[in-house]
């Protein structure tokens, strides 16, 4: 049985730290009155999703626990990045 922790372990892991991280960036960011780092961490996200989502399928990656799996983290992504640009005043995009 494919699961999802061994069909995109690396990608994954490093895609969830990230957007958990994300709070300490804000935090970082407001103590040091330096926006630039919540607008690091958001490139950074975006390329991690960027990457997830050229290297495996989502909507059509057969199992549908993956599917549900694999979906949950590109909606983690799209909110960590409506947040953040909502903290450094740029409107996101309904959708792309």
């Amino acid at each position: 049985m494919l699961t999802f922790a061994t069909s995109c372990w690396p990608t994954a892991l490093r895609y969830c730290w990230q957007c958990g991280r994300f709070p300490n960036y804000v935090a970082q960011a407001a103590e040091r009155y330096e926006p630039h780092v919540v607008a690091g961490a958001a490139l950074e996200i975006a390329k991690l999703a960027n990457a997830f989502y050229r290297d495996h399928r989502v909507l059509d990656a057969g199992d549908p626990d993956l599917v549900a799996a694999r979906l949950a983290l590109v909606e983690g992504a799209r909110r960590t990045l409506a947040r953040a640009l909502g903290l450094l005043g740029v409107a996101a995009p309904a959708e792309m």
